[in-house]
């Protein structure tokens, strides 16, 4: 006996010496490989996912037939897996219990086994098996009126107790009306994405961006798809339409022709100023389409207008109340009443991180001019809670009288769960079951809901669609439009003491920070003005101003919050828009002899861009008073990739070095290209003209006066006496 154990572990010991140098290198490929990956289960782990639930609210003397399928995620297979569904039907109590049930927990436990089904094969590692199981009639039942049952499918090997894979979900019940049914309203904004391109040069990058994000296919139109059938407002950003009227452009912005200066002004072929003719806008094109959709989907939606571009009044507010940029874009006309044809409400505020303060409450009512403030849309969560636990309507009031639209977290977020069409039956019998418990609180009041979608949100079309379909359906729910929770809010009792409570729980529909500074405020009017300048000494077929505006006020949209990369890709092309032009225009430093009282200077000035300009001004300064300006040159035009020499008339007071900044600008004023610093070497030519003057005078003078006594030294010579005879 003990001879045969000695031989039974030597075997052992010898099997792992050999397997265990073997396994090594795999493990050390694996790790190689994937260093981030988690390692690979070697035990048997089942996803469930649920396809189906039919009928989806169950009523007594119904059978209800679950379908799914069973995925084995795991490392090791499943023999002959069986999957049963568990049914409590005493319901469930409250809204945390809703939730605590939907995320696993065994707070609430599950209920007895009511459908059974053993599959006839094993389940491989990453194989997938459906399943369709039926819960009796009899096993589903509850006295109450109406409840939301936990449903939960586990999956298992066969003769197994532990379950290798759950998943929690939820079985709806009504068998007859004994409350008052609660009113559901759907709001889902339509704003474009934080994608920098919208907004960058016209060109094939730019019209790529306008149809991935209004075109077929994107976000905005699989949003207006999937709400279609639905009564649901569209909070629309104005900006989805492109940009206000006359900033459309279609060439790029100028660029250098070359980093060299050139040296002869331009010959035929190399010149010209001539408008270039643009090409057809398929921008237009694009966002007219969408106009015209919104203006068919007709009364089932009603359409709301954000302020142009959906700027972050909540981030603005609180460091710069008052800015002027944002006061700019806040009186931007109406182009979605224009598009649609008849006037849109745009009178009701939604800040995006879902808060309303009395002090911002304040600053947003300064800003709504047009038509006045009547309401703000704010998160539940910000709001002060009640005492009896009761979960509010969604018509609130701030103390100041405000009326307010305050969107459910839960039912929210659960909205934003129909990203996949996988996820639609679980996020569908979750969302009923929620507005059961809701409901369940105060069932005898008339209340409301408000679902409201993220900025961002991306829901797949069938699921959103499967969604509303579900909560019409359902008795005990009302769908009504935004505008009825306005006058609700209107009725509505203030609220005590402040306008908003700390946060409960972080708001399912709050986006990350905003990258808006005070020094990023106090840069959008310089740029402005930059923009400005630049466009008076460009063609508009050449430097499109009103879309380098735009792109400039765009930065203050709440699209770019939690995105800092591509706010900063946008910051960089609108300034770069306006460098290219400084870039390409700029004085020649020179050192100048100026050998007279009077005179002139000449400046040149290069223009290295691939387009003319017009209307520049050069100024010169001397930065001594040895030497005068006397009129300053007059407005210049430069032909593209050329240079012109300007005359200056001065006038030389004393003599020295003087140095004379030569800067360029816009009409305007605005400093444009690049200016220089000339050198001017004075010498007045008075000084020494006079000097030399009475130098040669004295000269003449002395040789006068030296001429004058030789000939007084000098006298005649007598003639010679004759002879004379006595």
């Amino acid at each position: 006996m003990w001879t045969q154990v000695c031989r039974v572990l030597t075997a052992a010991l010898v099997a792992a010496a050999v397997v265990a140098p073997a396994a090594a290198p795999a493990a050390a490929v694996t790790h190689t490989a994937a260093p981030d990956a988690a390692p690979a289960a070697t035990g048997p782990r089942v996803t469930v996912q649920l396809d189906a639930i039919s009928p989806q609210i169950a009523r007594p003397g119904q059978a209800v037939t679950v379908r799914g399928t069973i995925r084995n995620t795991g490392g090791a297979p499943v023999a002959h897996p069986t999957v049963v569904a568990r049914l409590r039907t005493d319901g469930l109590g409250n809204r945390e219990q809703v939730t605590s049930w939907a995320q696993g927990s065994r707070e609430v436990t599950p209920g007895p086994v009511v459908a059974h089904l053993a599959l006839k094969e094993p389940l491989a590692a990453g194989q997938t098996a459906a399943f369709s199981l039926t819960i009796p009639s009899r096993a589903v039942s509850n006295p109450s009126a109406f409840a939301a049952l936990p449903l939960a499918i586990e999956a298992a090997p066969a003769g197994a107790d532990t379950p290798v894979g759950t998943s929690h979900t939820f079985l709806p019940w009504y068998q007859r009306k004994e409350f008052t049914p609660l009113s559901l309203a759907w709001l889902v904004p339509l704003t474009l994405d934080p994608d920098p391109a919208l907004f960058g040069a016209p060109g094939r990058a730019r019209t790529q961006a306008w149809q991935q994000a209004i075109g077929p296919g994107s976000r905005i139109d699989r949003l207006i798809t999937g709400t279609q059938a639905g009564r649901v407002t569209w909070f629309v950003d104005p900006a989805v339409l492109g940009p206000p009227v006359g900033a459309s452009a279609t060439t790029p912005p100028p660029t250098p022709t070359s980093t060299s200066t050139p040296t002869t002004t331009p010959t035929p072929g190399t010149g010209g100023t001539g408008p270039v003719t643009p090409p057809a806008d398929a921008v237009t094109t694009l966002t007219t389409s969408l106009g015209s959709r919104l203006a068919a989907a007709g009364p089932a939606h009603p359409l709301w207008a954000l302020p142009y571009s959906d700027p972050d009044l909540a981030a603005t507010l609180g460091l710069s109340p008052g800015d002027p940029s944002v006061a700019t874009v806040m009186a931007t006309p109406d182009q979605l009443g224009a598009a649609v044809g008849h006037s849109v409400r745009d009178d009701i505020a939604w800040p995006a991180d879902g808060r309303m303060t009395l002090a911002r409450e304040s600053g947003l009512r300064n800003l709504f001019r047009g038509n006045g403030l009547t309401a703000g849309v704010v998160s539940a969560s910000s709001l002060p809670v009640t005492d009896d636990g009761v979960t509010p309507s969604a018509g609130r009031r701030t103390p100041d009288g405000l009326p307010l639209l305050a969107y459910d977290d839960r039912l929210s977020s659960l909205l934003g769960g129909t990203r996949s069409p996988q996820e639609t039956t679980a996020v569908t019998e979750r969302f009923l079951a929620e507005t059961i418990a809701l409901l369940q609180e105060r069932p005898s009041v008339r209340r409301s809901a408000l679902v409201a979608a993220s900025r961002s949100f991306a829901g797949d079309p069938a699921s959103v669609a499967a969604l509303l379909k579900a909560t019409a359906a359902a008795p005990w729910l009302t769908t009504v439009s935004t505008t009825d929770l306005v006058h609700e809010a209107v009725d509505a009792n203030a609220e005590a003491g402040a306008a908003v409570a700390p946060h409960r729980s972080a708001d399912a529909l709050a986006p990350g920070r905003s990258p808006l500074t005070r020094s990023t405020l106090a840069e959008l009017p310089q740029t402005r003005s930059s923009i400005e300048g630049v466009a008076s000494v460009m063609d508009p077929s050449q430097f499109p101003a009103g879309l380098w505006q735009d792109a400039n006020a765009q930065q203050l949209s709440s699209r770019w919050r939690g995105q800092p990369r591509s706010f900063a890709t946008l910051h960089n092309q609108v300034v770069g828009a306006v460098s290219g032009v400084s870039s390409g225009i700029r004085v020649n430093p020179a050192t100048i002899n100026f050998l007279a009282d009077q005179g002139v200077l000449q400046i040149t000035v290069v223009n290295t861009l691939n387009m003319p300009v017009h209307d520049v001004r050069l100024h010169l300064e001397p930065g001594s008073p040895r030497l005068r300006i006397d009129d300053q040159p007059e407005l210049l035009r430069i032909n593209r990739g050329s240079r012109v020499t300007v005359k200056v008339h001065v006038t030389a007071v004393a003599a020295g070095l003087v140095p004379v900044q030569a800067s360029l600008s816009s009409v305007n004023g605005t400093p444009i290209g690049q200016g220089a610093r000339v050198d001017v070497r004075v010498s007045p030519t008075s000084g020494w003209v006079y000097w030399a003057l009475g130098v040669v005078a004295g000269l003449v003078l002395v040789l006068g006066v030296l001429r004058s006594l030789r000939r007084g030294r000098t006298r005649p010579a007598l003639p010679p006496q004759e002879n004379v005879l006595p």
